[in-house]
């Protein structure tokens, strides 16, 4: 061997165990991560999957440096090397201050989806409605629908289910029964009783006179049943006045000159007009003790059967609103809110939509309008809460 070759052959070695490591150390980090910032979500989610990667976690951030509904983040960045199959973080720009996308809430928790509601620079509005769908507590629909462009500072509703419907009952009949027979039977029946005592000359004294809902109706559970017992024949130094067929309104302040309180309690009628008076107790003309209650029985107009459709609010009034859903059997729950793009005093939002069928009695939430919010909407919301 001539003198240096084994230094040679040492060093050669030296050098392609180097070369090796190095190949191997590049292999182990992979391919670069391709960029997706600035890319449509489902474009980002092909990009990925083209390099060989997965999606990972989804977060939603609010930023001036893409466009609304873009990608504003990746992690790993762009350019880091990273082994085939691996996850890429994500984060969308929800909001730029000014536009906003509607993120998708509906199936999420209450506390999430006002949170993620708020993140997306919106305004949560939570309401409540029955589900069969949903499980109590988990958001059953949301309006607007979910990517949706909107302004910032909107309003998101939030609706919430409150679990499937309670089932209903039969409502016993007790009229004409003592107060606590008539007492026991409803709550055995699976209702609540609210007793009201007047004075009525042609029913005996501890006896019902009539009840609302009616007997045979059928109720919720744990509904109230009104119960009217009498208190016999009136004695006293105010005469009553006679009301039926009067208006609710004309009725009480008949009642409430005459020195007694007037009460009411409403019920269906086939014969007569919404809000007039179909009977009252005592009669007209009885006697009874000044300061006493007489009972008015208010018509809530024709029974509605099977189910109903929603009318059309958006744009009308609160005031016309209200007249519209409740000539339609329905209730109206009212809730306001400051929005820059609805009239105040008008309906900028209802649910369910119009020409839903729903049944008789159903709640039918309606957002008004109280004008434009003072100054502009606040600073960006934090990152990182789940889309």
């Amino acid at each position: 061997m001539r003198p240096g070759s084994g230094r040679r052959t040492v060093l050669v070695c030296v050098l392609t165990a180097l070369m090796v490591v190095s190949a191997v150390l590049t292999g182990c980090g992979g391919p670069k991560v391709p960029n997706v910032v600035g890319m449509r979500p489902s474009d980002a989610v092909r990009t990925l999957q083209e390099a060989g990667y997965l999606l990972g976690n989804t977060s939603a951030v609010a930023t001036t440096g893409v466009g609304v509904g873009l990608i504003a983040v990746q992690k790993p960045a762009a350019g880091e090397r990273l082994r085939e199959g691996e996850p890429v973080d994500v984060a969308v720009n929800f909001s730029d201050g000014v536009d906003a996308i509607v993120p998708t809430v509906t199936g999420l928790q209450e506390v999430t989806a006002v949170n993620v509601a708020k993140t997306s620079n919106l305004v949560p509005l939570v309401t409540e409605q029955y589900s069969s769908d949903a499980a109590k507590g988990v958001v059953s629909a949301q309006s607007p629908s979910p990517q949706s462009q909107v302004k910032a500072g909107d309003t998101l509703v939030i609706v919430v289910s409150k679990g499937a419907e309670p089932a209903k009952a039969e409502v016993p009949n007790v009229k004409g029964k003592s107060q606590s027979d008539a007492e026991s039977a409803v709550e055995k029946a699976g209702f609540e009783a609210a007793v009201t005592k007047v004075y009525y000359d042609i029913v005996a004294k501890g006896k019902v006179i009539t009840q609302q809902p009616e007997g045979g109706k059928s109720a919720t559970k744990g509904s109230t049943v009104q119960i009217v017992v009498s208190l016999g024949k009136g004695t006293g130094s105010a005469t009553v006045p006679s009301v039926k067929g009067k208006s609710e309104s004309d009725a009480k302040s008949a009642i409430s000159n005459a020195g007694l309180k007037p009460q009411t309690i409403k019920q269906y009628s086939s014969s007569v007009a919404k809000g007039k008076v179909i009977d009252q107790f005592p009669a007209g003309g009885s006697k009874a003790a000044s300061g006493s209650e007489v009972l008015i029985a208010v018509s809530l107009g024709k029974e509605p059967s099977g189910t109903v459709a929603v009318p059309d609010v958006m744009g009308k009034s609160q005031a016309d609103a209200v007249a519209a859903i409740e000539g339609a059997g329905l209730v109206a729950s009212v809730q306001t809110v400051e929005s820059a793009s609805v009239a105040a005093g008008s309906v900028g939002y209802q649910f369910p939509s119009a020409g839903t069928q729903v049944a008789p009695s159903s709640e039918v939430l309606v957002v008004v309008s109280s004008g434009a919010p003072e100054g502009a909407p606040e600073g960006a919301p934090e990152e990182g809460a789940p889309e």
